[in-house]
């Protein structure tokens, strides 16, 4: 029981992070159950459950009951004693059922009936002459203190504007508390919350991670880990327009340039430069950004928005969706920010060929590729044509973003949501801009097909 015991401790600081209160009864008949066939006398001891009863001067007597037969004697005279003693922890309260006569001991109070004991200790001695009938432990484990906190850097490099997420391993395991606080020396230079720390502006600054062992008022004993960041300007990318005429005839000196950097443009040609304007691109934004302005634009591999695919491959990334939807109805409850279509169909497969193509795509940052439910293709129809039987105005967006190879075109496409037998699976049947979702005892336009059977394949995106 008392390995039991120390375990579910355990169990439970796992789960709430604190060390869990432990509380143990003795019942009339565990106090019956004690020392020798009718006492216990000096010296002698008793343990159940990780709590020991010892007898210092007197005796512990059961053979004496009230007139129901339940009550036990804890000592025959007013000078008796007694020590309760634990492995499990400290007591923090011990509550005795029963008549008392007399009572003395630090932390021991009488009350009606019986007497309690209230205090911080792993033992406590009293004296004692009364019945009793039930005895109730309260213990709170051991504080285990924090002994070390190590950082998976040491030292980091950013430019202005990146972000780095620093990791703090507590030592031991089972420390009582694991709680990590977070410090940067110089704010104006880079900030830290929760580990993530953001560059600022150009300079050195060390963050400190501290897990302690006493209070606020008391850092004596707290452990600390270091790293230390550097900061240097953000750098710059210089292109011409995708406009420009005579490209050939530009120089740009350096292509790569430090914010405050001086850059030269050189024309070469043979026309006439009237002006110059240069304009810094706004930093992408993630998909996690994304407003309902977005629809129709481009979903990067990197998990950005993009206004079109030149301007994701301008940022080394690849275009793979265009956006559908904005909402937190996406059928996912891990990505909920809204969801992408693919820009082109797969060839046509069987159901479980088409789900395992599309959840198999080239992976996206903070996003997954799946095989669309029914109601992820009636949430992008209801999102740009206003109705779940509509698609022509998803066509318009998708052929805007990719070309006409893009579209979705007349057919039956596989959706996700299997049937009500293991060999089925529902459908969505496209016509000329109109969507047929079917009914459930339907085959063929919309509603169910056989699994085995070739369709139309779209993958959507959920980010």
């Amino acid at each position: 029981m008392k390995k039991f015991l120390s375990i579910l401790a355990l169990l439970l600081m796992a789960v709430t992070g604190q060390a869990a209160t432990i509380t143990v009864t003795w019942d009339i008949s565990t106090l019956k159950s004690m020392g020798r066939h009718g006492s216990m006398y000096d010296g002698d001891s008793f343990t159940k459950d990780g709590i020991t009863l010892t007898v210092l001067d007197g005796m512990f007597d059961y053979s004496y009951y009230d007139d129901n037969g339940d009550a036990s004697w804890m000592g025959n005279s007013n000078d008796a004693s007694f020590k309760f003693s634990t492995t499990l922890g400290n007591f923090t309260k011990i509550e005795i059922t029963g008549k008392s006569y007399s009572l003395n001991g630090t932390g021991w109070s009488m009350t009606s009936p019986g007497s309690v004991f209230s205090g911080n200790a792993s033992e406590t001695t009293f004296g004692s002459y009364f019945e009793c009938t039930n005895i109730v432990f309260t213990i709170a484990p051991p504080t285990i203190d924090v002994t070390d906190i190590t950082l998976d850097q040491t030292t980091a490099s950013l430019k202005v504007g990146e972000t780095v997420t620093l990791t703090a391993t507590v030592s031991p395991d089972d420390a009582t508390d694991k709680t990590v606080t977070w410090k940067s020396s110089d704010e104006s230079v880079c900030t830290v919350a929760d580990g993530v720390v953001t560059a600022v502006t150009a300079g050195t600054a060390t963050i400190t991670a501290t897990a302690t062992n006493g209070t606020a008022d008391d850092t004596s004993d707290d452990k600390t880990a270091t790293c230390e960041v550097t900061v240097t300007p953000a750098t710059y990318t210089v292109t011409l327009a995708d406009a420009i005429e005579d490209k050939e005839s530009w120089i740009i000196d350096p292509t790569s340039a430090a914010e405050g950097q001086e850059v030269t443009l050189k024309y070469n040609g043979k026309k006439k430069v009237k002006s110059v304007t240069v304009k810094k691109k706004a930093a992408a934004r993630a998909l996690s950004e994304v407003t309902a302005d977005d629809i129709g634009k481009i979903a990067g591999a990197d998990g950005n928005i993009y206004d079109t695919q030149d301007a994701a491959t301008t940022a080394g990334t690849t275009a793979v969706a265009v956006i559908a939807y904005v909402g937190s109805e996406t059928d996912n409850s891990t990505y909920a920010h809204g969801l992408a279509i693919a820009l082109s169909n797969e060839s046509n497969k069987n159901w479980s060929s088409a789900k395992s193509t599309c959840e198999g795509k080239t992976a996206v940052t903070n996003a997954v590729w799946c095989l669309p439910s029914q109601q992820q293709w009636k949430t992008v129809f209801s999102a740009n044509g206003g109705s779940e039987t509509s698609y022509s105005e998803l066509n318009t967006k998708l052929e805007a973003a990719n070309g006409e190879s893009s579209v979705l075109t007349n057919g039956d496409y596989w959706t996700s949501t299997a049937g009500r037998f293991d060999e089925e699976a529902y459908i969505v049947s496209l016509s000329d801009g109109s969507a047929n979702f079917g009914k459930d005892t339907a085959w063929g336009a919309g509603g169910l097909d056989f699994k085995l059977e070739s369709r139309c394949v779209r993958a959507c995106l959920a980010f």
